[in-house]
């Protein structure tokens, strides 16, 4: 059989088809396994068929297709799945898709497409081997806030408007440390589409590949206007006056743990920031995978962590 031919949730439907007959039938499974695939697989379709603009055909189907199924389920039902139903779930897709993979005609260059590569990791593992993320309360980000505009207002000099544009970039954009350092002035654009966004355009991300960060243009207006008039298009934003290269990654994670003490909140580290702006987005959005692509993240099982953090927080505060 060929892997596509009309689009992905009429191909889908005929393959599943295809495996009821050569698979489950001819298995002679049991009732409750047939219901239970049917139902797994019944739930999976509803996902493709509501996602058809965005997977148009079979070979967009991938990890992170099984992932975000897996989330937007629960989502839908409005409980938690244990780790063994999801990794059930997985288990049953994996099924229909080696049996796609396996009887899959060869394309015209001769080669057969597998799915074998996209369930590697895809299973979710104990419920209870989470990391822990640390993020800035709500009025732990004002204080921080206050305190770098409250610089800028009092003196407007080089480094109030090298910390306050940082901790914004991180705090607001999600930027990552390294990235932020590499920027020059060239980097920051209006965004053509809306007019009260900037975007930024990374010189250096951690997967090599060419992106983009969109923040406020009113947050960041004051520290534009800064560099925009003492520094050339193609210097570095972040370095020190006088200096030809950009500023230490060390020296600037001091000040800004300097600058935590002063606005009287106990807080050390540059990626709590990053990890604060994904939470207000979760909080926001409730959608990982917005919170993904302003991450940058290469797969949502990372950004699933927020996920579950946010969770934990609600249940908190229904408790008080």
């Amino acid at each position: 059989m060929k892997l596509q031919e009309k689009g992905v949730v009429a191909d889908l439907h005929r393959w599943v088809k295809h495996f009821n007959k050569y698979h489950i039938e001819k298995e002679g499974s049991a009732k409750n396994t047939r219901d239970t695939y049917t139902r797994a697989i019944r739930y999976f379709l509803n996902y493709v068929e509501l996602h058809s603009l965005k997977i148009k055909e079979m070979k967009n189907i991938n990890r992170e297709t099984f992932i975000s199924f897996l989330y937007e389920l629960e989502k839908e039902y409005g409980r938690e799945y244990s780790p063994k139903t999801k990794k059930l779930y997985i288990t049953i897709l994996k099924t229909l898709f080696d049996h796609i993979s396996i009887s899959v005609s060869a394309d015209e260059n001769g080669e057969y497409y597998t799915y074998e590569k996209e369930f590697i990791g895809v299973a979710p593992k104990k419920a209870n081997r989470r990391e822990k993320i640390k993020h800035l309360k709500k009025w732990e980000q004002k204080e921080v806030v206050n305190y770098v505009e409250g610089k800028l207002k009092d003196t407007n000099s080089h480094y109030a408007n090298i910390h306050s544009l940082g901790i914004k970039l991180m705090m607001f954009g999600g930027m990552r440390i390294s990235e932020m350092l590499n920027l020059k002035l060239i980097n920051f654009q209006k965004y053509d589409k809306d007019k009260n966004f900037i975007e930024v355009q990374l010189n250096e991300t951690k997967s090599g590949i060419e992106q983009s960060v969109f923040i406020k243009k009113k947050d960041i207006k004051k520290e534009l206007n800064y560099f925009r008039k003492k520094i050339k298009n193609t210097d570095f934003v972040f370095k020190g006056i006088g200096a030809r290269g950009k500023m230490d990654r060390s020296n600037f994670a001091k000040t800004i743990n300097n600058i935590y003490r002063k606005a009287g909140i106990n807080r050390s580290g540059l990626h709590i920031l990053r990890h604060t702006s994904a939470m207000n987005l979760q909080e926001k959005s409730h959608d990982v995978s917005i919170v993904k692509e302003h991450l940058r993240h290469a797969s949502i099982t990372t950004t699933m962590i927020y996920v579950s953090e946010q969770k934990d927080s609600l249940l908190k505060a229904l408790r008080k």
